[in-house]
């Protein structure tokens, strides 16, 4: 198999559907309790194993949590008291997750793990002076790593940014993918993409403003060319009114990329950070979460809604292949090549005719073909990828944060060594270690002992991640941040936080 191919698809995607339905249980210190006694040690451990940067923001909130709790408490009766308790709990359940399995003997390496990915991820952009400063408009300690941990059940990952409420930004991934480090390649989205892009004061704004005047001169010059000038969209879509009505193509394309875009640009971070693989994990995950296990032509758009945010998973394929063929890498058309026949038997062997707009009640509002909407992917990648931004010190995204020869070099190398487990002493990235055990199974995947193999890859990444984390010094003390956090925080609103996340 050379570099560019991919190994075989149904064998990597049965091995992801299979690390997706792990049982992977995590302990759970504050099930029923009837005292404050383990909350106050979960504080006494969060001073304990966080550097001290942590202690103000993110500790001391949890702090106060308790002591609001037990204030309420006293003055209540049993009844009071077991609902303070409960919603203590429901609050220490989220919050404190970092916290509880980082002093779990079992779940510490592979938390130590995360959280190595996810600080370098979040380095990329804030090391940057500029992002910084901008950065500093929008967050009051942007210098904070998001806090990392696993999640029970089988939720998709999700990121609690920071707020005035909680100053650090909670990133959580499924306890299900802690058995399987190629699904990490997803946290390239996560952190460093809906993390970031929401600190960068000003930047998904400016990225939004350069695709709709793309979009709009791609029409005007004829550079988008589609089989319809107009779309036929059932009563109650935006922009239709009446009975229904038809839509000019170009309005209806300028609005759905407007509501695809944070999205979108979130994956155009995952390829930067992690190369071809990302396109590739990405939709093997898809796929995976699919019930007919194909990469899916369904865009969710509700009545007066109009479209989600989330892009059909065949869009979000190919506008990532888009991405990949403008990486600052020799074979990036080569990967391009390889990744849009993968998309194909992801589809099902052919790619879709059309990308259907349907409610979650099975109403169908239009269907577009495939064809017209891909025809405005190449126009977005190049506005979102090679567009000078301000917000980036007039750099384009794909020179500020690059994936190129040397990155795919180490991965290649990196790659070559998991299924053995023998040192690597050349200078890498925790994102280099994750894209190369994606790498590493589609190579392995041919073998008669894939299974034995994967493990292999899984717990010398493991290994690897963790050693990252421990020489990087995650865990080091540094002198506290000159502001004195102001004792402010209710307890009302952190669990205010977690019933809203847990809403979504």
């Amino acid at each position: 198999m050379s570099r560019k191919n991919l190994g075989d698809y149904a064998t990597v995607l049965s091995r992801v559907r299979q690390a997706l339905s792990s049982n992977v249980s995590l302990h759970q210190p504050f099930e029923n309790e009837r005292d404050f006694a383990k909350f106050k040690k979960t504080v006494d451990d969060g001073r304990r194993l966080l550097p001290s940067r942590y202690h103000q923001t993110y500790v001391d909130v949890l702090d106060e949590a308790i002591r609001q709790a037990e204030k309420t408490a006293r003055r209540s009766g049993a009844a009071g008291r077991a609902r303070v308790l409960a919603q203590l709990e429901s609050v220490f359940n989220t919050l404190a997750q970092p916290v509880v399995q980082l002093a779990d003997s079992v779940a510490s390496d592979r938390l130590k793990a995360f959280q190595a990915l996810t600080s370098n991820l979040y380095r990329r952009f804030m090391d940057d002076p500029k992002v910084r400063s901008e950065a500093r408009k929008t967050l009051r300690w942007p210098e904070l790593d998001p806090l990392a941990f696993f999640a029970m059940g089988q939720s998709d990952p999700f990121t609690l940014p920071a707020s005035l409420e909680l100053p650090v930004a909670l990133i959580a991934k499924p306890s299900s993918h802690s058995s399987f480090v190629p699904l990490w390649m997803v946290d390239a989205h996560e952190v460093g993409g809906h993390v970031i892009h929401s600190a960068v004061n000003g930047f998904e704004t400016e990225v939004e403003t350069n695709v709709r005047e793309a979009i709009k001169n791609g029409f005007q010059t004829g550079a988008i060319k589609t089989s319809v000038a107009t779309v036929k969209m059932r009563t109650g879509s935006f922009l239709a009114v009446g009975r229904g009505r038809s839509v000019p193509i170009e309005a209806f394309m300028t609005q759905l990329f407007e509501k695809w875009l944070p999205e979108l640009l979130a994956d155009a971070a995952g390829v930067l950070n992690m190369g071809p693989m990302y396109a590739n994990g990405g939709m093997l995950v898809l796929s995976a979460h699919n019930p007919e296990h194909r990469s899916a032509n369904i865009a969710d758009f509700e009545s007066g809604k109009g479209a989600d945010s989330h892009p059909a998973d065949i869009i979000r394929a190919l506008f990532a292949i888009e991405v990949v063929e403008r990486l600052a890498l020799s074979e990036a058309r080569e990967y391009g090549q390889a990744l849009r026949e993968r998309a194909a038997i992801a589809c099902g062997g052919t790619l879709h005719d059309n990308v259907v707009f349907r409610s979650s009640a099975g109403t169908i509002f239009t269907e577009v073909k495939l064809s017209d909407l891909s025809a405005i992917l190449p126009i977005v990648a190049d506005a979102v990828c090679n567009k000078p931004l301000k917000s980036l010190g007039d750099r384009t995204l794909s020179k500020f944060m690059t994936w190129g020869n040397k990155d795919e070099a180490t991965t290649q190398k990196i790659a070559k060594l998991l299924p053995t487990g023998h040192d690597f002493e050349d200078v890498l990235e925790a994102r280099h270690v994750v894209s190369a055990a994606v790498l590493a199974v589609e190579q392995a995947s041919t073998t008669a002992n894939f299974s034995a193999v994967c493990q292999r890859i899984h717990g010398n990444s493991l290994l690897i991640l963790k050693s990252l984390y421990e020489e990087q010094c995650l865990l080091c003390a540094v002198p506290d941040y000159g502001e004195t956090r102001r004792n402010d925080i209710r307890l009302a609103d952190l669990a205010r936080l977690v019933k809203g996340l847990r809403a979504r």
